[in-house]
């Protein structure tokens, strides 16, 4: 059976990722700092990615990982926190999978990229983060892109969404 990593398992986009995982007939881990997923996961560690503990993902040999766990560009959160969420957790989750054959999806930002530019830009525009948010995740994208160099066999993909909404949306009661 293939195995999935879901960090960020607590959150809102897990919210929708695990039930589509499951229905491909993935073995679904999720893994969070808050104590219970926000969908079904086959199994759950609960743990703040910081603290992980690198034998614990040993067991599994993930065929995937999908990283969504981070610290979002809200309100209150300091540069030192952003740091710490997004490129040091990064880091430890890129230690924890060491030699592990993985592939994986980062959920970055459109934050990393020009803000003030009116042209079409793709993934060869220069990086251009204009605050700590997007100078974290750039940080960590950086790191999974050196990862990915020095084992090319496996499959990398960064996602740069700009806004994530939709059902259950934490986010859409602060609107009305």
């Amino acid at each position: 059976m293939k195995k999935a990593l879901v960090t960020g398992a607590s959150g809102f986009v897990a919210e929708h990722l695990l039930d589509v995982l499951k229905l491909q007939d993935y073995f679904v881990v999720g893994l969070d700092r808050k104590p219970q997923p926000s969908g079904f996961c086959d199994a759950f560690i609960c743990v703040d990615l910081n603290d992980l503990n690198h034998s614990s993902l040993e067991e599994y040999g993930f065929d995937l990982v999908i990283h969504l766990a981070a610290a979002r560009a809200d309100w209150g959160v300091s540069d030192k926190e952003f740091f710490r969420d997004n490129v040091d957790a990064s880091r430890s989750l890129i230690n924890a999978l060491g030699n592990y054959s993985s592939n994986i999806i980062f959920v970055s930002s459109i934050s990393v990229m020009p803000q003030a530019s009116s042209c079409c830009l793709n993934e060869s525009a220069p990086y251009d983060p204009i605050n700590g948010y997007g100078s974290s995740k750039k940080e960590a994208e950086l790191l999974f892109i050196e990862n990915h160099k020095s084992s090319p066999e496996l499959g990398l993909a960064i996602i740069r969404p700009s806004v994530l909404y939709g059902p259950s949306d934490p986010e859409k009661n602060r609107c009305l």
